[in-house]
């Protein structure tokens, strides 16, 4: 992340020491576009469908983690402990 400034979570006792108020969620969705439609009924391979939504835009759950990050909503360390045992 060149150039940004990752934000790290200081604690209180308003946020029991977490250092977050509330939740952020991080989000992976994957619209259904006629040529992913046409890989459904196709029965591709979820690697085909994900390499099609990618091209059309779509953005994966550590990317959306990583923007929250740019934007001070969450730390790096927090994305990596959400998606890491998704990989």
């Amino acid at each position: 992340m060149q150039g940004a400034e990752p934000y790290e979570p200081i604690g209180c006792s308003r946020c029991s020491g977490s250092g977050y108020r509330g939740r952020v969620g991080l989000y992976e969705v994957m619209i259904v576009s006629e040529r992913i439609r046409t890989l459904i009924l196709e029965r591709a391979s979820v690697d085909d469908m994900v390499a099609v939504a990618l091209e059309e835009g779509m953005k994966r759950l550590r990317d959306d983690g990583m923007q929250k990050v740019r934007d001070g909503l969450t730390s790096i360390a927090e994305v990596e402990r959400m998606t890491t045992s998704l990989i």
